[in-house]
């Protein structure tokens, strides 16, 4: 497999995903495009909106790491799990008038979302929240992500504890499959 210890958890499990197909087609992730007015709902095909981005198997594997921001909650929320897969931000480039649904209105900058659908195995790292460390019991035994049939369950089955130089206490890496897809 070419891993050579030792490395940091997540590193491994990396490179062990880099050099076999099987774990690189769970790990898989798929990243998806799209533009949408706010004012009247009309919605830019992915394909049209962001051509690079529509439907492309993405080379990283499905690893999130987590590490909110100053004065976050010490705890995950679906809100800031959603943080590190999905980007929204106001499209320059693509612009509404409500022609398309007949619903005129002034030109308005739509809005653009770039996100991650994931496959059958997602690893989190629960790094630092602003000095302060997740604790285990922070860690959910369920999380949902998108996936190819809508929203997915991935069932907590494994994590491992690693000590960080400066830091008293753990990080960690949770590894999920799952478990429940389509909703």
């Amino acid at each position: 497999m070419e891993v050579n210890l030792p490395l940091a958890p997540v590193s491994a499990l990396e490179l062990l995903i880099k050099n076999d197909s099987k774990l690189r087609r769970m790990f898989s992730t798929t990243a998806v495009a799209g533009t949408q007015c706010e004012v009247c709902g009309w919605a830019l095909p992915m394909e049209e909106a962001y051509p690079s981005y529509s439907e492309t198997l993405q080379e990283e594997p499905a690893v999130i790491t987590l590490q909110p921001g100053k004065r976050a909650p010490i705890h995950l929320t679906q809100t800031v799990l959603m943080q590190q897969y999905r980007s929204t931000w106001i499209s320059e480039e693509h612009v509404c008038t409500g022609e398309q649904l007949a619903r005129h209105h002034p030109k308005w900058a739509m809005t653009a979302t770039k996100s991650r659908k994931f496959d059958d195995a997602v690893a989190l790292e629960f790094g630092h929240w602003d000095k302060q460390a997740m604790g285990v019991e922070e860690v959910p035994f369920v999380i949902l992500l998108p996936h190819q049939n809508g929203t997915a369950e991935y069932g907590l089955v494994g994590l491992v504890a690693t000590n960080t130089p400066n830091l008293s206490s753990p990080t960690y890496q949770a590894l999920y499959i799952r478990t429940r897809s389509g909703s």
